[in-house]
C-alpha cells in the first residue's frame, strides 16, 4: 500500500509516529509533513498527518491529505474511517454517511462505523436510518454504550419513549456513572408521568 521510502525517511516517519503515540502532536507534525514533502504519496505519511491536523481541530486539511491517502491506498479502511470523520466533523452529513458505507464494505463488523454513521443520520433528523445503524452495531456488540445511548436519542425523536428509556435502563445499568444520560432519562420519564 505505501510507496516505498529510504530508510532514513522510514525512520523520520517512526519519530514522528512516536512522538504522535506519546501526544506530542506539534513536534510530530513536521516530521509528518518533511516526509510527505519528499515522498508525497506514501500512504502512511498522508494519513498520519491528517490524523494529527483531524486531532488539532483542522478536518478541513485533514480531508485533504485523507482525499490523498484513500488515492494511494483505496482500500485501507482507516484512511477511509478517518476521512468520515473529518467529513462529519465539516458536518458535510451525505459525504461523510458515504464514507462510512465505504467503510463498512470493507469491514461490515466495524463496530464505531456504524455507530458514527448513526450519528451522522441524526444529524440529518433521520431518525429511522440512524435507528437502523445503531441496531446493527448492538448485533454485534449488544453492551456497546455509544449504540445504546445514541439509540435511546433517535428513538426519544421518533417519539418511542419507551424504547429510548429501555436503551438508557440497559445503558445505566452497565456504566451507572453516564450523569448526562440519566437527566434525558429523567426528561424522557417525566414526559411519560413516570
Amino acid at each position: 500500500m505505501a510507496a516505498p521510502i529510504s530508510p532514513e525517511l522510514e525512520s523520520r516517519l517512526r519519530k514522528g509516529l512516536e512522538l504522535h503515540q506519546q501526544g506530542k502532536l506539534e513536534e510530530a507534525e513536521p516530521i509528518y509533513r518533511e516526509v510527505v514533502a519528499e515522498a508525497p504519496f506514501h500512504f502512511d505519511a498522508l494519513h498520519l498527518l491528517g490524523i494529527v491536523k483531524l486531532q488539532t481541530g483542522q478536518p478541513a486539511s485533514a480531508l485533504i491529505l485523507f482525499d490523498r491517502a484513500t488515492a494511494v491506498g483505496p482500500n485501507d479502511i482507516f484512511g477511509h474511517y478517518n476521512r468520515a470523520l473529518a467529513l462529519h466533523a465539516l458536518e458535510r452529513w451525505e459525504e461523510a454517511i458515504l464514507s462510512w458505507d465505504r467503510v463498512l464494505a470493507i469491514n461490515p463488523d466495524y463496530i464505531e462505523a456504524h455507530v458514527n454513521r448513526g450519528l451522522s443520520l441524526l444529524a440529518l433528523k433521520r431518525f429511522e436510518d440512524a435507528v437502523a445503524s445503531f441496531q446493527r452495531a448492538l448485533r454485534l456488540n449488544p453492551n456497546f454504550g455509544d449504540a445504546l445511548k445514541n439509540l435511546g436519542i433517535a428513538y426519544r425523536e421518533l417519539g418511542r419513549l419507551q424504547d429510548a428509556v429501555a436503551c438508557w435502563d440497559r445503558l445505566l445499568w452497565l456504566f451507572p456513572e453516564l450523569t448526562e444520560v440519566q437527566a434525558d432519562r429523567a426528561a424522557v420519564l417525566e414526559t411519560l408521568k413516570r
